[in-house]
């Protein structure tokens, strides 16, 4: 049978892209704090190595970091499910301290990834997003079964995941990730009494409008030193969201070419049978 798992199985990375994994590309994602501890920005597509978004990458890091306290901040669209879950289980067995923080959008397998915290906070205008897996296959009625058969298997391994963090029974978690088409988006609040969550931050950290906003050390911040300060670069800016869109097309390339590498290889195997 040959199968189409998009977003879903991971292949063996090639030496390029192992070394896309080095600690000096890896840095980009991770932000060394003064107090000893790290920040794991999965701020991309779950399985990327060229973003250090991949189960290997993650795992190299905690065990250079052990003991150390994590925050895992996410703004992610998902990506391969079975490196959403072995970040879980690595982030889980990590032995300090572990916070996620849904900054933007959990969805898919980084919803996965998010349930890991110690503590499990969203902000009160980011999103959670859960839903069943997804693949294709080609071939027969036998290969088509087979695929069913397979994705039944990965939506309960999601499924307990969420299970597990929130308390909610199986059978709820499969409902909500089946939802009225692809799965169920909860906002902060819905997310914080499902059980997803245990917090919510606040949009500002003082809740305060702006002008009575404080820093982090609780001084006034200077609202008016802002007051004539000149509007931002509309090229400049419109040139930074061009850059983030191709790095994103290019994301989606690299993992549809370790999807093609996975097919080759099955294909190849198969024909040794």
């Amino acid at each position: 049978m040959q199968r189409k798992l998009k977003n879903l199985i991971d292949v063996n990375p090639t030496d390029a892209q192992a070394a896309a994994t080095s600690s000096e590309r890896f840095k980009v994602g991770v932000v060394n704090q003064d107090d000893g501890s790290i920040d794991l920005l999965v701020y991309g597509v779950i399985g990327d190595s060229y973003d250090g978004l991949d189960a290997r990458s993650v795992a190299e890091l905690l065990a250079d970091n052990k003991g150390k306290s994590v925050r895992v901040r996410i703004n992610s669209p998902g990506g391969l499910a079975f490196d959403g879950i072995t970040i879980h289980n690595a982030l889980v067995k990590h032995d300090g301290r572990v916070v996620t923080e849904i900054e933007g959008i959990a969805a898919s397998a980084a919803a996965v990834i998010a349930m890991a915290g110690d503590t499990v906070r969203i902000t009160d205008n980011a999103s959670l997003m859960i839903h069943r897996a997804s693949g294709s296959a080609w071939g027969n009625t036998f290969d088509m079964l087979d695929m069913a058969e397979f994705l039944e298997i990965l939506d309960g391994q999601i499924a307990r995941t969420f299970a597990a963090k929130s308390g909610q029974t199986f059978e709820a978690v499969m409902e909500m990730m089946t939802g009225k088409r692809d799965g169920t988006t909860f906002g902060a609040e819905k997310a914080l009494e499902l059980g997803f969550a245990d917090e919510i931050i606040p949009i500002r950290r003082d809740g305060k409008p702006a002008e009575d906003a404080t820093d982090a050390s609780g001084i006034a911040a200077d609202v008016s030193a802002n007051v004539d300060k000149p509007a931002p670069d509309a090229e400049a800016a419109a040139q930074v969201a061009a850059e983030q869109e191709a790095e994103a097309e290019a994301a989606i390339e690299r993992l549809e070419e370790r999807q093609q590498l996975w097919e080759l290889e099955t294909g190849m195997a198969k024909n040794r049978t």
